[in-house]
């Protein structure tokens, strides 16, 4: 009989995706192994590094390390202007650097140079092809000149990861042929319907997108910030929409976590952990609960 295939789909959210970490740790400490893993942007990340065989433990070590790596500061994360606490003086210079940016977005294709991007995803990953990894491993980007997505599991990971990692204006777009692609969450922010298009037959989800909550007229006072936040609601309204992909969805509390604070990684792998762990409990009979379901189609699968 063929044993329950379960998957893994690990999401989008920059930094907010280091939750993936304690997810996967306790999930593993419980015996909760993948068949499949898909990822999204961060999740991708993670998915590849988990995929080929590097322990959790080293996956944070990997992931701190960076923080304090040449890498990092050339990328410029530190740079990124908070959105709390501002004075007078800094809502005037974050209007400047918001000028700075239009423009600039009229003359460069992103603004982190690819050369630092290719250094830091070859700070995490080996320099392996799909078919070495230990784990099936696939990752979902888009590519924009067909305007679909693209579920990559062939070749190359490090390419395919930079793929699925792109946000649109931020890291460089990856041409591929006559396709170009950018980050995989533009349409599948948690990527479960790849996974059931594999042939899974349970899928657990990861969601660590930003979720949307009510803001004042104050906050919506530009035309960045308008187009922002529209651009917010769409991701969060297609997240929820695809969740039904997913026969389990785990939302680590992460929501407060910009994409870019790499440095709250602690605080946000801790939340994974603690999530996964009131979960636990839940998901195991929900399990075992889909063995019994698909008993019968799994003795006659072959």
């Amino acid at each position: 009989m063929r044993k329950l295939k379960i998957g893994f789909a690990l999401g989008g959210g920059g930094a907010r995706g280091l939750a993936h970490i304690g997810v996967l740790r306790i999930l593993r400490q419980n015996g909760i192994k993948p068949d499949i893993i898909t990822g999204t942007s961060m999740g991708a990340l993670i998915g590849a590094m988990y995929a080929s065989g590097i322990s959790i433990d080293e996956i944070e070590n990997r992931c701190t390390a960076f923080i304090y790596t040449d890498i990092y500061r050339k990328l410029g994360f530190n740079n990124t202007p908070e959105e709390t606490s501002k004075g007078l003086f800094q809502k005037l210079l974050d209007k400047m650097k918001q000028k700075i940016m239009f423009y600039l977005s009229d003359v460069k294709i992103a603004f982190m140079n690819k050369n630092a991007v290719d250094a830091m995803i070859a700070h995490f990953l080996p320099d392996a092809d799909f078919a070495d990894l230990k784990i099936p491993f696939k990752c979902v980007a888009v590519d924009i000149t067909r305007g679909k997505e693209i579920v990559i599991d062939k070749g190359l990971v490090r390419p395919a990861v930079a793929s699925s990692m792109a946000i649109p204006g931020i890291l460089p777009p990856v041409t591929q042929g006559d396709g170009v692609f950018v980050d995989g969450g533009v349409l599948q922010m948690v990527p479960s319907k790849a996974l059931k298009n594999a042939g899974c037959d349970f899928v657990i989800g990861i969601d660590v997108s930003s979720k949307i909550s009510v803001v004042s007229a104050k906050e919506l006072s530009s035309a960045f910030q308008i187009s922002q936040r529209a651009s917010d609601i769409a991701y969060a309204m297609l997240t929820e929409m695809q969740s039904g992909y997913a026969d389990y969805i785990l939302a680590p509390a992460v929501g407060g976590v910009k994409w870019y604070e790499m440095k709250r990684i602690r605080e946000v792998i801790l939340a994974g952990e603690n999530e996964m762990m009131k979960k636990i409990p839940e998901l195991k009979k929900r399990i075992k609960a889909m063995k019994w379901k698909t008993f019968f189609r799994r003795i006659f699968s072959f």
